[in-house]
């Protein structure tokens, strides 16, 4: 994904993601300002800018082996590693923050 804005100079333009991304502050706010200028804000970035959707093309076949993809498999498999990571931390997240302000236990 590429962000393009227009100079005086004529167009100038980069990848959303710069290659040199490292997770500092410097960079997170590059990230963001490339987000913005690329206008997928509210599309596949949440307006709050802490969501993003996943798009991935795929093929119908495996190029390794030619035998059709299991859509519904891989369905299966994306959502166990990422789906249920992320919530689980998320879940944990928040249980922490209840037992801290009302000492009770979560399950």
């Amino acid at each position: 994904m590429r962000w393009t804005e227009v100079t005086e100079e004529g167009f100038r333009g980069g990848p959303v993601m710069p290659d040199s991304y490292d997770g500092s502050p410097k960079s997170v706010e590059q990230l963001k300002q490339n987000i913005a200028r690329s206008g997928i804000v509210g599309s596949l970035v949440a307006n709050n800018f802490k969501s993003s959707m996943i798009f991935v093309p795929l093929l119908d076949k495996d190029p390794r082996t030619g035998q059709r993809i299991d859509y519904h498999g891989l369905s299966k498999v994306l959502e166990g590693k990422i789906r249920e990571k992320y919530e689980l931390a998320k879940a944990w997240r928040r249980c922490g923050r209840r037992r801290r302000r009302r000492r009770s236990r979560c399950t």
